[in-house]
Order: structure tokens, then C-alpha cells, then sequence
């Protein structure tokens, strides 16, 4: 970026109605280490005089931004809009003239958390957290395109923060055993940028993540042609794949965290997540754990000819797609699969793909994330035109600075609940750094590079 600080004037206007009297600003220069000290020093000015200093640029402003709301205690939505506009009017006007490509790649790279973390969503306060999920397709996506540094630093935050936390799986078999435990008592989902447990309700008992999270590491290792990030996490790596291998047929959260149940997805990111190390790390992985995780989805999930998104039910979902890519538990030309992207097409395609039928967040809509995972499909069954329609249609849904949402609010399927959840949340989140993980995949495999 064109210089470690940025002149930072007209950030944003706002009336005396929209926040505080006062505000923390002025003409200063906000270095790293002077404002991790704090804010206090920062003299006050009116608040429609708002931020006319020299300011750093990139996830160190975005995160100053964001701290300062809550100094503030305004509404976080109102100041990181304003800001996210200014910054993609100001601060790097170059970004307009980009393909979508590079653009997508800009986001991950400009959003990247001073830790490594990814937030999920920069400008959606629920999603300012990074997902083991969320954050591996973005660090794959980032090796794809050979920006390892990103990817590295990634897998370097995961690797510190859940160093803290492991210790809470001494005592968690026990708990176990005697049916005294909860939610957060298991390695959590989600975790601040900074690398912290959140505070605040949640589903934390997810599984999908720490699959994926060995497979993503392992793909690292791959694309970088090294093994040093897998050396550095040996500890964290080995507790992570004991940890799998001893949960994987409990209940736990879908990766929608709406269900808690036994999941296809689910078990899928625990298989190639644990199948992938084994090509490393044999001696890490139980291979009849493997096969017992194989046998109980065909036993359990296959009953109707296809694939189902849970046991008692004959619904799809279109996470069973990483039954096939990335996680290879089953071959993308099985008749069980094939079938089941039948009735993915069918009942979940307009032209992207709806999560599942009955989706009521925000509306239902269609999601960008999930229509690159069907492309992705295709080009592995040598579908070329249906994966780039698909491309085109996600890059049509991008905002005028190449910005992609979550999803997309055009025919989704319960109109009246889209405003119920902008009334709560605000707007759909945009940028979704994992929506633009997924369109630098599908691209970068279509033009086979």
C-alpha cells in the first residue's frame, strides 16, 4: 500500500444526534505501539469536526475505527459503514480499476487482522471474529494465488490461540463421562482477532472448523512446498487431530451453528482434515476412525439414494458438496453423489444456491459462498461452462469496489424476514471475506493455475 500513513480528512459526517458530544480524534498520528497504550492521550473534539489525522492504513485503521465505537458507544454499524466508504473512496481508489480477482484478493489481504487473524466480516459486528472455518478458505484461497505470507500468519494465529486453550481438553473426557458439561467446555468455534474465547452467548461446540483446519495447514504445506508451519504447530496439531478422532460422533453444531445433531458436512471436514495430515503425519491419525466416519455417513445419510443433510430427514443441503471438494470423502462420480447434486440443483438453484429449503436468515437468500463450492464441483466432473456461468454470476453480484456479500437478497425465499433481520443485525454482511475465498478458488481452478 502507497505509504505507511494516509492523509485520513472528511472520514465520514455525522450529526450531533448520532453520537456522543465529543469524540476521541484530532491531528495526530496513531502509531501501532503508541495506541495499543491507549486512547486516553487523544484530545477531544467536536464530533461533526470528525477525524482529520494522518492515520494508518489498512486493518490497523479499520481496528482503530472499531475500538473507537465503542469508546464512543454509538452504534458500531454506523461508524464502520462510514469508514468502509471512505476508505474504499479514499484510500485506495486503485482498487476500481482491478479485475474481480484481484479485488477478492485485495479484500483477504486488506482485512487480514495485524495477528493474522481473518474477521469474518470487517464491517458486521456480530462477524468481527474470525472462524477456523472462515479463516482456512481464506488462507487457501491466499496460497492459491501464492500470497503465503497471509496464509502463514493465518495458521500462526491459530496455532497461539489455541495453544491457550488446550488445556481445557484434560478435563473435558471426564466431563464426558459423568454428563456434566457444556458448549464451552469444548475448543470454541470462533475466537476474537485478537485470540480470545468471545464472551457472549454462542454456539461454540462446532467441529467442521478444526477438520478443516488440518486440511488447510496441510494444503499450506503443500503449495508452499515446505513443512515448517506443520513443524512450528506439532503440539497444537497433535491435539487437534486426538481431539477430532475422540469427538466425531458426538452432536455438535452444523456449520450454519443452527442444529445440533450429527452432520454430514460435518464429518466430511473431519475426514479430509484428518485424511490430509495422515499423508504427513501417519502415525497422528487412526485409520480405523476414518473408515468408522465413511461407513456411518453411507449408513446414515444415503438411505434415500442420495445424500441427506441429517439422519431422520430426506433434505439436502448444499454443504453436502464438500462431501466431494475439498474434503474427498467420496468421489465426485458416485451415483449417491451425483444424485445428490441433482436435488441440489433442483430444489436449491435459482442462480446461485440457497443454504437449504426453509432458510429463514435474512430471507433465505442466495449465497455466494456456496454457488463457487457448485462450480468447483463441476470442474472436477470436467463441467467447464457450468462452473464459469456460475463465476459470472457471482462476479455480477459484486458492488461497484468489487465488494461480495454473504448472500444475495434477490428472490430469497421468505421476503418478510429479510427486514426482521436487518432491523436486528443491519444490513447482510459485505464484504464476507469467505464469499471471496471461494470466488479466488473457483477462479484461479478455472483458469487451472
Amino acid at each position: 500500500m502507497r505509504n505507511n500513513f494516509i492523509k485520513a480528512s472528511h472520514l465520514m459526517n455525522v450529526g450531533e444526534s448520532d453520537c456522543p458530544q465529543t469524540i476521541m480524534s484530532s491531528n495526530v498520528i496513531m502509531e501501532r505501539d503508541w495506541f495499543r497504550s491507549g486512547l486516553a492521550a487523544l484530545p477531544k473534539v467536536n464530533a461533526c469536526e470528525l477525524v482529520q489525522s494522518e492515520i494508518i492504513h489498512s486493518s490497523f485503521v479499520y481496528e482503530i475505527v472499531y475500538k473507537l465505537t465503542h469508546l464512543m458507544k454509538c452504534k458500531v454499524s454506523f461508524l464502520l459503514f462510514a469508514y468502509n466508504r471512505y476508505q474504499l473512496d479514499t484510500l485506495i481508489p486503485e482498487v476500481v480499476e482491478m479485475d474481480l480477482l484481484k479485488k477478492s484478493i485485495a479484500v483477504l489481504t486488506l482485512y487480514q487482522h495485524r495477528s493474522g487473524a481473518f474477521p469474518a466480516s470487517p464491517f458486521f459486528p456480530v462477524y468481527n471474529y474470525s472462524w477456523l472455518r472462515d479463516g482456512t478458505f481464506c488462507a487457501y484461497a491466499l496460497d492459491l494465488v501464492r500470497e503465503h505470507a497471509g496464509s502463514l500468519a493465518f495458521y500462526r494465529w491459530v496455532n497461539n490461540t489455541l495453544a491457550k486453550y488446550l488445556p481445557k481438553l484434560e478435563k473435558l473426557e471426564a466431563k464426558i463421562c459423568s454428563g456434566n458439561w457444556h458448549d464451552d467446555d469444548f475448543l470454541h468455534a470462533r475466537f476474537t482477532l485478537e485470540g480470545e474465547e468471545g464472551t457472549e452467548p454462542w454456539g461454540n461446540f462446532q467441529l467442521d472448523g478444526y477438520g478443516t483446519y488440518l486440511w488447510g495447514i496441510v494444503q499450506h504445506c503443500k503449495l508452499v512446498g515446505s513443512e515448517h508451519i506443520l513443524n512450528e504447530s506439532e503440539e497444537v496439531v497433535r491435539s487437534v487431530a486426538q481431539y477430532l478422532q475422540k469427538m466425531w460422533g458426538m452432536e455438535c453444531l452444523d456449520c450454519w451453528e443452527e442444529n445440533k445433531d450429527r452432520h454430514p458436512s460435518t464429518l466430511a471436514s473431519i475426514y479430509g482434515g484428518l485424511k490430509s495430515l495422515e499423508e504427513f503425519r501417519p502415525n497422528l491419525v487412526n485409520e480405523v476412525i476414518l473408515a468408522n466416519i465413511e461407513q456411518f455417513i453411507f449408513d446414515n445419510f444415503a438411505k434415500p439414494g442420495y445424500f441427506t443433510k441429517a439422519v431422520n430427514t430426506d433434505k439436502v443441503d448444499s454443504s453436502l458438496l464438500w462431501l466431494v471438494v475439498p474434503f474427498g470423502l467420496v468421489e465426485p462420480g458416485h451415483p449417491l453423489m451425483q444424485k445428490t447434486v441433482d436435488r441440489i440443483t433442483a430444489e436449491l438453484q435459482q442462480q446461485g444456491l440457497y443454504r437449504y429449503l426453509g432458510d429463514t436468515y435474512y430471507g433465505g437468500g442466495q449465497w455466494i459462498l456456496l454457488t463457487a463450492w457448485l462450480g468447483w464441483y463441476y470442474l472436477l466432473q470436467g463441467q467447464r461452462e457450468e462452473a464459469q456461468r456460475l463465476l459470472d454470476w457471482i462476479e455480477a453480484q459484486a458492488d461497484e469496489y468489487g465488494q461480495l456479500p454473504e448472500q444475495v437478497n434477490q428472490k430469497v425465499q421468505f421476503p418478510h424476514k429479510y427486514q426482521e433481520w436487518v432491523q436486528k443485525w443491519g444490513e447482510v454482511a459485505k464484504p464476507l471475506l469467505w464469499s471471496h475465498a471461494m470466488h479466488i478458488v473457483l477462479s484461479i481452478n478455472l483458469k487451472g493455475s
